[in-house]
């Protein structure tokens, strides 16, 4: 949609269009020769996404995956700063608004390219497709990505208005690797969280912290450790898995 286009927005129906499902993918591939494994293995590297289903009758000698698809088409014609915002991008799971990704309102301009290339997209925040937030997460150094997380987290700290983001904030901190931050935040909030129905959220935070740190807060702070158990507990209870809730109360 050009900027023409934006200015006449009441005239105009954006849809934004999801994946196509396993068995629309695999008849697409069908239609183009393309079946068995071959198709399956394909359904699940694309996601289910049009473009790359398509590209799969590409020879295998000039495409060997999606990964060097993605840096010949996307990432090998961007400016250095249009990867930079990219790579911020992908450490967020949910989508942001701009302040979270650039600091100068000029920046925004940026954000308004990629969009214009179809590479991210905006509903209610910015976001991309999970195939192209993959590749830019994975192209990063662990080191860079704890610093995006550990920024993002900062991100979350200012503008924690709810639960939410809250949550955000803990899973960042995890991420980054700051693991007393994350603990402190999420034994202090915990309860109230799955008070208000955030139980898978509570389980997955617990479950991205290692073995060494949940030990590490028990023997730092023997309370933080039986917070923890008593929080993990506590959410298994109510999903009804109550065989690991006795191990974690009784523990």
């Amino acid at each position: 949609i050009d900027i023409k286009q934006k200015l006449a927005g009441e005239k105009i129906i954006q849809i934004v269009l999801e994946p196509l499902k396993d068995e629309e993918s695999k008849e697409l591939l069908h239609l183009h020769g393309i079946g068995g494994q071959e198709a399956n293995k394909i359904v699940i590297q694309s996601g289910g996404h049009p473009l790359f289903l398509m590209l799969a009758e590409t020879d295998d000698e000039q495409i060997k995956g999606i990964e060097d698809m993605l840096a010949r088409m996307i990432y090998q014609n961007l400016r250095d700063a249009e990867n930079q915002l990219l790579y911020q991008l992908s450490v967020f799971r949910q989508t942001v608004g701009s302040d979270a990704l650039v600091e100068e309102s000029e920046d925004i301009a940026l954000l308004e390219g990629l969009e214009n290339k179809c590479i991210i997209f905006k509903a209610g925040g910015w976001s991309m497709h999970r195939i192209i937030r993959d590749f830019y997460y994975a192209r990063q150094t662990p080191s860079e990505r704890g610093e995006r997380h550990e920024s993002a987290a900062e991100f979350y700290n200012i503008h924690s208005a709810g639960p939410d983001q809250q949550i955000e904030e803990v899973y960042h901190l995890l991420r980054a690797g700051d693991f007393e931050s994350g603990i402190l935040i999420l034994t202090a909030r915990g309860q109230e969280w799955l008070g208000r129905g955030f139980v898978d959220e509570i389980l997955n935070l617990v479950e991205m912290m290692p073995d060494s740190a949940r030990q590490l807060t028990g023997n730092r702070n023997p309370e933080d450790d039986y917070n923890i158990n008593f929080l993990t507990a506590s959410a298994l209870d109510l999903i009804g898995d109550w065989d690991r809730a006795s191990e974690h109360y009784a523990s």
